[in-house]
């Protein structure tokens, strides 16, 4: 028997998708157009090769970086957490299997695509050296922390899956715990000034080690560099083996005793009020509309809202009151305005594709389409569910934005980008909210779970946007006059393009596809292609046995 055998069948299994060859070539496109683009003003004449093999080094391995950094949330949150849900991860351990086979299994099958991916772009960005912008030693360590940082956020994503049951909740932990180690250690750098015991705690981070592949800053940290690279390594394997450790000790289900039952009771009765709040509820909401009565049900997300709000006030006031100077300046107050964005932009995808993949796993959704209910009185009540929780927490962020606007002027010095970059952020954060709902709720419609649902609301709508900015935008910024105009136009435009294709797209499926969605009824489009393809099996091997594919049988195109 093999050391690791279901790391074996994964792999045989992956080498048999489509994805696994489709998703390197169509990165290397991707990135291809990428650095065309980039290198374009070196084609005219106007910049210098060495300037713009720069420019496409720090924008393509910033990006690599970044969903490096990012991948654990992607492909390997729900790794474990889904074979508890399904209930099998208990047939696994029935056998010889122990738990470091399971997850060095997932971790080979989830991080494959990934890492080939990463191999067909490092030939990509290896392209400056030849401009001679970037040095082989900085192309060499940009090699090494991108593909030290995949083996890190993968191993953190496993150490949450090992844990949790819930995919929404591993892929939050996921994240907060990759974002708490990336940030806190420069957070507390720069609350303390810069001394030996935060700079100690900047082995921690992988975004420090990504700062020092610069060749000026190697020169002045060489030992922050590899000490960062082994810190992040160390915790990669201890984050495996804790999840090697939780993974057979976590999947059994227990008996709740009394003191849970009794602290569930009360969850449920703040969460949903009284019984006589709820018959009240049901009376006035349930002939109108029994969606919007569901999603009237749950009171308390509001109040997750406010907590979030008062704890970032006194967080942003704490550091303010200890760093005036910094935290009063252009840079720190749109910080602070494009994280509480950021927040509640995921805020508003989790809950919007939350909820049809929820009702669907259910079954809620099929006992809805047996009633006289029509698809749009669904979609309706879902929407204006939608805006009943996030309406008056987007108009108290909007009156925050303005706030943080007029103390960015009183405050800093008079800039015309300022008021152009929350005014575009502002439109480009009701714009987002919009699309966030109608993708969260097709993705939630179609996808297999709701963390699944969530990671693709977020790719599409708020990732997306971005790589395309950062392609469109450093051509801007390379070949333009330095001015920060031109690039809030463009990040505007892109964003506003995006977010418009989206809803589109999205709602149109909504209409015209929510019933096959929500029942898994295969549609006759899918099913053409799959004849076609059946058909192109049938016609090539009938050509290589030497025999006239016209007069061959036609036992191919039914279904085994």
């Amino acid at each position: 028997m093999d050391s690791l055998p279901i790391v074996t069948r994964e792999l045989r299994l992956a080498s048999r998708r489509a994805r696994t060859y489709w998703l390197r070539g169509g990165l290397t496109l991707v990135v291809s157009v990428y650095v065309l683009g980039l290198l374009s003003p070196s084609f005219r004449g106007v910049i210098s090769p060495a300037v713009t093999g720069r420019a496409l080094f720090q924008f393509i391995g910033g990006a690599a970086f970044f969903l490096c950094l990012m991948s654990g949330a992607f492909v390997t949150a729900d790794a474990l957490s889904e074979e508890k849900r399904e209930g099998t991860m208990g047939l696994l351990f029935l056998t010889v299997l122990r738990g470091y086979d399971v997850v060095f299994s997932k971790l080979v099958a989830k991080t494959l695509n990934p890492f080939y991916a990463l191999i067909a772009v490092l030939p990509l960005v290896s392209l400056p050296i030849l401009f001679g912008g970037v040095t082989p030693g900085e192309f060499v360590r940009l090699s090494f922390v991108l593909m030290n940082t995949l083996f890190f956020s993968a191993a953190v994503g496993l150490g949450i899956s090992s844990i949790s049951t819930q995919g929404r909740r591993a892929c939050l932990g996921t994240l907060t715990m990759l974002g708490a180690v990336s940030g806190l250690p420069w957070l507390f750098d720069f609350l303390a000034g810069s001394s030996a015991g935060s700079r100690a705690l900047m082995a921690f981070s992988p975004v420090h080690a990504w700062y020092l592949i610069d060749e000026k800053h190697y020169q002045a940290g060489a030992a922050g560099f590899f000490s960062c690279l082994g810190t992040t390594h160390l915790l990669a394997w201890a984050a495996l083996a804790a999840a090697c450790f939780a993974t057979p000790r976590t999947w059994k289900d227990f008996a709740p005793n009394p003191n849970q039952a009794l602290w569930q009771h009360r969850w449920r009765r703040w969460t949903l009020g009284a019984e006589a709040h709820q018959r009240a509820m049901r009376l006035r909401w349930l002939n109108i509309n029994p969606v919007l009565w569901l999603a009237r049900r749950e009171r308390h997300r509001r109040a997750f809202f406010w907590g979030f709000l008062a704890l970032y006030f006194m967080l942003w006031l704490l550091c303010y009151c200890f760093l005036p100077k910094a935290w009063a300046t252009s840079e720190g107050i749109l910080v602070t305005g494009t994280l509480l964005h950021l927040v509640l932009k995921l805020w508003l995808a989790m809950e919007a594709s939350r909820r049809l993949a929820t009702e669907k796993r259910d079954g809620v959704l099929e006992l809805l389409l047996v009633t006289p209910l029509e698809v749009s009185d669904i979609l309706k009540g879902l929407v204006i569910g939608m805006k009943r929780q996030f309406l008056l927490p987007f108009i108290v962020v909007a009156g925050i934005d303005v706030l943080l606007l007029l103390f960015g002027l009183s405050h800093s010095a008079k800039s015309a980008a300022l008021p152009l970059f929350f005014l575009a952020g502002m439109g480009l954060f009701a714009a987002d909210a919009f699309s966030l709902t109608w993708v969260g709720l097709w993705e939630g419609l179609s996808a297999r779970g709701g963390s699944q649902a969530f990671l693709r609301t977020i790719l599409q709508v708020l990732v997306l946007p971005s790589l395309l900015f950062v392609g469109i935008g450093g051509v801007i910024s390379v070949s333009g006059s330095g001015s920060l105009e031109p690039l809030i136009a463009c990040w505007f435009a892109v964003g506003y393009l995006t977010d418009l294709v989206l809803c589109l797209v999205t709602t149109a499926r909504l209409t015209e596809r929510f019933r096959s969605a929500a029942t898994g009824v295969s549609e006759p489009r899918q099913e053409r292609f799959r004849l076609q393809w059946r058909f192109w099996q049938w016609f090539r091997i009938k050509q290589q046995a030497g025999l006239d594919p016209l007069a061959a049988d036609f036992s191919l195109f039914s279904d085994p």
